[in-house]
């Protein structure tokens, strides 16, 4: 999965212009807003990563990162079909080319949470739609 930017250091920043306190980097967080703050020697630091999705399975930056990575590796994976007839045989390559490109972020480790064995199809046809 890709790293969230969570707690890490913001270069070639010099300070924050307000002090943000935990309560109400709290309230902020559960918003959505990733706060910048400064954690003295261990430097100036984003505080969160999440995103303003109301889904709560789109919250966090490194679940959208990782699925704009799925979406423009199978559209780049599966451009040879463009100028393709439209048939059975052609969707049954497409999905076997999707499908083997998610076998291997699963074994990868990266899809290790996919629990459900008919899960992939389920994934294969939501990408597809």
């Amino acid at each position: 999965m890709h790293k969230a930017p969570a707690n890490q250091v913001v270069k070639n920043v010099i300070d924050v212009v307000q002090s943000v306190s935990t309560k109400t980097n709290a309230v902020l967080n559960a918003r959505g807003v990733n706060i910048i703050r400064d954690f003295g020697p261990r430097g100036i630091r984003v505080y969160g990563a999440r995103t303003l999705s109301t889904d709560p399975e789109l919250r966090y930056v490194n679940v959208r990162r990782y699925l704009i990575y799925l979406k423009r590796s199978i559209g780049k994976g599966t451009g040879w079909a463009v100028f393709e007839p439209n048939a059975k045989p052609l969707w049954a390559k497409i999905r076997g080319t999707i499908s083997d490109f998610l076998l291997s972020e699963w074994r990868s480790g990266v899809l290790s949470q996919v629990l459900l064995p008919n899960k992939r199809t389920l994934f294969v046809a939501t990408v597809l739609q």
